[in-house]
């Protein structure tokens, strides 16, 4: 019994000193421009991250073999697998976002506005509060 535990325990050692900090950037794969907070997903797991201003992420805790999945609002995802590189260069390609119609019209007056809002000002402090 003790013997089965200490190899179990060598061998998730061993997973875990395994693992890689994935790093990379992520960048428009038509300007070369950074894509700004873009979501990187390790699959299968809670664990990810977000792209900074200049597009660069890092995420520790990865396996050769794992997938990682790149999304960002106006463009198509990406899902790559993890081989032995551990600095991705990705490139997202742009895709329009689909959004049904929205109509604006002035049929309240700023006036009504300000007076609904003052009107329901403590039913809406309590929303908040709940």
């Amino acid at each position: 019994m003790k013997t089965t535990l200490l190899l179990l325990i060598a061998l998730l050692t061993l997973y875990i000193a395994s693992a890689e900090v994935i790093t990379g950037r992520i960048v428009d794969s038509k300007t070369k421009e950074s894509v700004v907070s873009a979501s990187v997903r390790l699959l299968g797991t809670s664990k990810g991250t977000y792209a900074n201003r200049e597009g660069i992420f890092k995420l520790p805790g990865v396996n050769k073999g794992d997938k990682l999945k790149f999304t960002a609002i106006g463009y198509q995802s990406e899902t790559v697998v993890i081989s032995n590189e551990t600095n991705l260069d990705i490139k997202l390609v742009p895709e329009s976002v689909k959004m049904s119609e929205a109509t604006v019209t002035d049929e309240i007056a700023v006036e009504e506005i300000i007076k609904r809002a003052v009107a329901n000002k403590e039913a809406n402090q309590k929303k908040i509060k709940t």
